[in-house]
């Protein structure tokens, strides 16, 4: 059985428009990226966010002067793959492009995105690189349910195989 979308979850290409979840997944999914390079950025040029930022940057630049953290960049990298497109799928994005090329890939993605994160944690635990608390424990948790959604949801599985048909710019 297959199932019937209504006219609202179309954007204006006829495709299925990208769920709110997918982007709060995908943006999850961009942790690391996110701590080690938009959050120090951010401190530094809003004014609102410097006194914040003095209490945080010490912790990042500690975490990102491991070399062994800097593997935890490599499922955000695979998110980040995700995230671009999800933003161009429109029919001016040529027919050729890598962006056609890894929406259709995306589950896959996501879903190798969390398996390498939920990896790596557990074999640093194991390693005794890190100290088992309650922020490892909450990232855990929320891996694996993100996890279960991507591989679950017939919506993403949907959403993924559908890109604009390509239309030349005029």
């Amino acid at each position: 059985m297959t199932i019937q979308y209504s006219l609202h979850d179309y954007n204006e290409h006829q495709v299925l428009k990208v769920p709110f979840n997918l982007v709060v997944t995908t943006v999850y999914a961009l942790k690391y990226v996110l701590i080690l390079f938009i959050l120090p950025i951010l401190f530094n040029f809003l004014p609102a966010m410097s006194d914040a930022g003095k209490l945080v940057i010490p912790y990042i630049t500690k975490f990102a002067h491991k070399p062994e953290n800097l593997t935890f960049l490599t499922p955000s990298i695979l998110a980040l793959l995700v995230f671009i497109p999800m933003f161009k799928r429109a029919p001016s994005t040529p027919e050729n492009s890598w962006m056609r090329k890894i929406w259709t890939k995306g589950r896959t993605l996501l879903i190798s995105s969390f398996s390498i994160d939920i990896f790596l944690i557990l074999a640093f635990l194991l390693l005794g690189l890190r100290q088992f608390d309650g922020v490892i424990l909450g990232v855990l948790y929320i891996d694996i349910m993100l996890l279960i959604y991507v591989i679950r949801s017939k919506r993403l599985r949907d959403v993924f195989q559908e890109f604009p048909a390509y239309e030349r710019p005029k």
